[in-house]
Formats: C-alpha cells, sequence, structure tokens
C-alpha cells in the first residue's frame, strides 16, 4: 500500500507594501510639453505617474509567487515519486523472498520413504522423491538393483554389523543399473556397548570422502534412544509424586524442532526446570529420580515456599 503524502499550505503570504512604496517615491515619469506663448518658448512639467510602474511590480511579484508554486509542485512530484519507488522495491523484494520461501518448501517437502520388497519398488517412485533402503536389506542385492532402475535418488543405510567395503560393494549394485543418485547413510553399528542400541561410527565419514565421490549423511538421531525410555517413568513418577506443586510436561524434539532450538536443547534427554517464566536448572543426559527428589526437594521448591504470600 503506498502511503499519501499530505502538503498542507497554511496563512496568505502579505503584499510587499515597502516595495510598492519604494516605487512610488522613486520612480517619476515626466511627460514634457513646449507651448509657445508671445514668442517665449515655455516647457511645461505634467503630473507623475507610477501606474504603469506599479503594475509591472505587481506581475513579478505574481510571476514570482507562480515560480514558487511550481517548484513546490516539483518538489511534492518528486516525493511522491521517491515514495513510489521505495514501495515498489519493498514490494519487489516481498515477492522475491517469498518467491525463495515456496523454493525452499518445495526443497525442504520432499518425502523419503523406505521399500523393502522389489515388487513395490515403481509404485512406490510414484510418489516419494527418495527411497530409503534400510540397514536390514542394505545386503538384499534384487532389491538394490530394482531401485537402481527406479530413476529416483536412493538413501543407503549401513548395514548394523557392515564393513565400509560391504556399504561402498552394495551401493555399487545401484550404480551399475545407471543410477548415480546414491546417497550413503551412517546410522551407527552394533558394538559391546549395550547402554545405546547402535554407536555411531564417526571416523567412518572421512574415509568414506576419501574413498568414494558419493555424499554421506550421518543419522544422529533413533527414536529407540535408551536414556530417553529409561527417563520417561522418572518423569511419570516426579509427576504423581509431586502433583499440585510440580507440573511435568513432555517435548518431543523430532516432532517438535522450532521449540527445541528456542530451548536450546542440544542433546537427548535434557530436563529443564522453570520457574516463574526463568529457567532454574538444566540437566543434560539421564539422571535417575533421587537426583531429581534431591533437586526439587531441596533448591526448588524451598524457593517456591519463601515467594508464597503469607496467609494471615
Amino acid at each position: 500500500m503506498i502511503a499519501p503524502i499530505v502538503l498542507a499550505a497554511c496563512g496568505a503570504a502579505p503584499e510587499p507594501e515597502v516595495i510598492v512604496e519604494t516605487v512610488v517615491e522613486t520612480v517619476v515619469v515626466e511627460q514634457t510639453k513646449i507651448v509657445e506663448k508671445e514668442g517665449e518658448t515655455i516647457t511645461v512639467v505634467e503630473e507623475v505617474t507610477v501606474v504603469e510602474t506599479v503594475e509591472v511590480e505587481k506581475q513579478i511579484i505574481e510571476t514570482v509567487e507562480v515560480e514558487k508554486t511550481v517548484i513546490v509542485e516539483k518538489e511534492v512530484e518528486k516525493i511522491v515519486t521517491q515514495e513510489v519507488e521505495k514501495v515498489v522495491e519493498k514490494e519487489v523484494e516481498v515477492v522475491k523472498e517469498v518467491e525463495v520461501e515456496k523454493e525452499v518448501v518445495k526443497e525442504v517437502e520432499k518425502i523419503v520413504t523406505e521399500v523393502v520388497d522389489p515388487r513395490d519398488v515403481s509404485w512406490v517412485a510414484e510418489f516419494a522423491d527418495v527411497l530409503q533402503i534400510g540397514t536390514r536389506n542394505m545386503q538384499n542385492f534384487s532389491l538394490l538393483k530394482e531401485v537402481g532402475k527406479s530413476g529416483r535418488p536412493v538413501l543407503l543405510k549401513r548395514g548394523m554389523y557392515s564393513t565400509l567395503e560391504e556399504w561402498l560393494n552394495c551401493a555399487e549394485y545401484i550404480l551399475s543399473e545407471g543410477n548415480p543418485d546414491v546417497i550413503l547413510c551412517e546410522r551407527g553399528i552394533r558394538t559391546y556397548e549395550t547402554a545405546t542400541r547402535n554407536t555411531t561410527d564417526i571416523n567412518a565419514i572421512p574415509v568414506l570422502k576419501s574413498l568414494t565421490h558419493l555424499p554421506v549423511v550421518l543419522d544422529v538421531w533413533s527414536a529407540s534412544c535408551a536414556p530417553c525410555k529409561r527417563l520417561e517413568p522418572v518423569m511419570f513418577n516426579l509427576a504423581k509424586e509431586y502433583q499440585g506443586q510440580v507440573k511435568v510436561a513432555e517435548l518431543n524434539a523430532s516432532r517438535g524442532p522450532k521449540s527445541a532450538t528456542k530451548l536450546r536443547v542440544m542433546g537427548t534427554p535434557t530436563v529443564i526446570y522453570f520457574y516463574k517464566g526463568k529457567e532454574k536448572e538444566r540437566i543434560v543426559g539421564f539422571r535417575g529420580q533421587l537426583y531429581h527428589e534431591d533437586y526439587l526437594e531441596n533448591e526448588l521448591l524451598p524457593t517456591v515456599e519463601k515467594d508464597a504470600p503469607v496467609q494471615a
């Protein structure tokens, strides 16, 4: 919307009386006639006339006023033009931003889905943008060949017991069918560690970058987060034990990434204690029920009791 511009001209400019009077006093027009009387020549001077001079001065004043009006009108036109140009530039910028946002949305709204049977590849490829091969199907060679013929990008996850060489050999099955769009996904391997389901092999990423031209992504999230599962009953018990004193809520960081970012959640599980809208304590990683009870009883709840109004 173009903002209207209002030009207010208030009052009337007085006529320059001083100029007119000065002209009357200083400008003299003489009309001379020669008359002969009884052999003598007599020069007669008639009265002074200033009407013509005054009118000329008024015309000059009027001309100046007209010129001033024209200048003002030009200035207004210039200002309006500048404002219009600014608005147009802003509208163009907004349109560009909208177009960029649309492009980003188009890029973000991609469907990646897993396909597990070679017979399903053709129809799944009609709806999915990227076909995913799960860790258990990494060596399903008939499936690898079929997705290689699909014409869709393929996200190939590493087998839980597979070496890097075995993983790359499986990628070759897809490439050999004429599909160059293969993405390698490191999702962790099975080790002796029992606290987590898989162990992320970070060292594999630089090695892969030196062995292949294929892009590599790292899957750092899993629904089977063992510490998160262990924390669930702890939070449930705290909510039951301190009912009416403490409100317990749960945030799924994968479903609410914006909220997690605002809360500066860098790892899961993370427990944040708030009081009066301010963060009082942040605990990253799993802590048992006794740990949380100790903090509530000795730190948070005493603060709440101090702030409580005294009843008469």
